[in-house]
């Protein structure tokens, strides 16, 4: 099945609150039915991975990062990577986002969310993704 932790208000939630998320669903129950998580540039690492549970550690993740991200550098991924074996990534360069109408020039920070400026090629690696690993 699929799952999408939102807000209260319905937007997506961060990086940093799905770790600790994770981190906070220890129970034996909630932990087995985590099966895949997908991250966009997430603000997370050091501690709020590093106490993962080690079954939490050890499932495939998906990582949409931005190269050029102005709001969390692509440059933390070599530290997820260390986490979590299983981690796939989808790095964006700027010549990804060739065919995007907004001008990336004044607002670099849309950067930060490339689920929605290339929304065609996110579902596409979600969907393989989660195809390829269903259990």
């Amino acid at each position: 099945s699929e799952m999408c932790i939102r807000d209260r208000y319905q937007r997506r939630v961060r990086g940093r609150v799905v770790a600790e998320l994770l981190n906070n669903s220890t129970t034996p129950e909630v932990v087995s039915k985590i099966s895949q998580v997908v991250l966009i540039a997430p603000a997370i690492g050091g501690s709020n991975v590093l106490t993962l549970p080690d079954r939490l550690k050890n499932i495939p993740y998906l990582v949409f990062w931005a190269q050029d991200d102005p709001v969390v550098p692509a440059t933390r991924l070599w530290e997820l990577k260390q986490v979590f074996p299983q981690l796939e990534e989808v790095l964006l360069k700027k010549k990804d986002f060739s065919g995007v109408s907004e001008d990336l020039s004044t607002a670099d920070y849309l950067l930060h969310t490339p689920e929605l400026l290339l929304k065609d090629l996110f579902m596409e690696k979600v969907a393989e993704f989660l195809t390829s690993h269903t259990q």
